[in-house]
């Protein structure tokens, strides 16, 4: 790589890079007050708190309407300090949730309530919850958890949509698409950023998703209007192409669960939840939204 275009690579770096909260695991969590970090175990929640359910949309039995698995939940007061851009509330638990067994792509409107963000504000009111007596996957030894900050730049697969901004007061040299993933990715890890070539996806809160197919806010802001994924072509006219690809960067990772965590999504994949701006602002964690991305 020359150096021109070194130079203007971590120039492009340093306009899209983002802080990253970066998730490691430890032993068991020590017993302590409600509301601690951790990967599993038995959610802490309030009293009245109504444990989520998912009305497979392809199975019409009985056993069809699932309770959700807890995954993790996060103290926000002991991850804010890592949290540079001020993006998340300072104080509460987010937990969570998803049904393990359908494990819905999230590319169809009716994927809705396969996944469920909650943000409880109050730590000292919640309590460990019972776990429903028809949840075959849950994970009843929690691990703790602890932060760290991360440098985080955009996969290789979503480095090539750059938005068009940050092309023009950006320039490279030569096309985004000749630039190949070897060479990216070293230049990745001298910015300092983590190599995508690493066995283990990192599970994060913030920063930029690890992409296996494509890029996931156009999928986001399609699905959440009632378009399944795949209505392309004909179906779509270019104006309305145009309004999801504007409104698409409103949208940005809130947590992404990796193949560290040791859990399994796909085939050997990983979980997202994104978020637009500014429900992420107003704390409104309801109107999260989960892509399964796996190889």
């Amino acid at each position: 790589m020359s150096q021109d275009l070194k130079q203007a690579l971590f120039g492009v770096f340093d306009a899209v890079q983002k802080n990253a909260i970066k998730l490691d695991f430890g032993a068991d969590p020590e017993p302590g007050e409600a509301g601690q970090s951790r990967l599993g175990g038995r959610p802490d929640v309030p009293r009245d708190f109504e444990w989520p359910r998912f009305q497979d949309k392809d199975d019409d039995s009985a056993d069809a309407n699932r309770p959700l698995t807890f995954l993790a939940q996060v103290n926000l007061a002991d991850a804010t300090r890592y949290d540079t851009e001020g993006l998340l509330p300072t104080a509460g638990v987010l937990s969570f949730f998803y049904e393990m067994e359908t494990q819905e792509w999230g590319f169809d409107p009716r994927d809705k309530g396969s996944a469920r963000v909650f943000f409880f504000e109050d730590p000292a009111t919640l309590r460990p919850a019972s776990v429903p007596d028809d949840l075959d996957d849950w994970f009843p030894d929690g691990q703790a958890i602890s932060y760290r900050n991360m440098v985080d730049l955009p996969a290789w697969l979503g480095f090539t949509e750059l938005p068009e901004e940050v092309r023009r007061t950006n320039p490279l040299p030569v096309p985004l698409t000749d630039i190949e993933w070897e060479d990216y990715d070293a230049m990745r890890e001298e910015y300092g950023a983590p190599s995508e070539g690493d066995d283990a996806v990192t599970t994060k809160l913030l920063g930029h998703p690890d992409v296996v197919q494509n890029p996931m806010e156009a999928e986001c802001e399609m699905v959440t209007r009632g378009m399944a994924d795949g209505a392309e072509g004909e179906e779509i006219s270019q104006e309305l192409r145009d309004d999801i690809k504007k409104a698409s960067r409103d949208w940005t990772l809130l947590f992404q669960m990796g193949t560290d965590s040791g859990l399994e999504f796909g085939d050997v994949g990983h979980i997202n939840y994104w978020i637009k701006k500014q429900d992420l602002a107003r704390r409104d964690f309801d109107k999260a939204w989960l892509i399964l991305q796996c190889g």
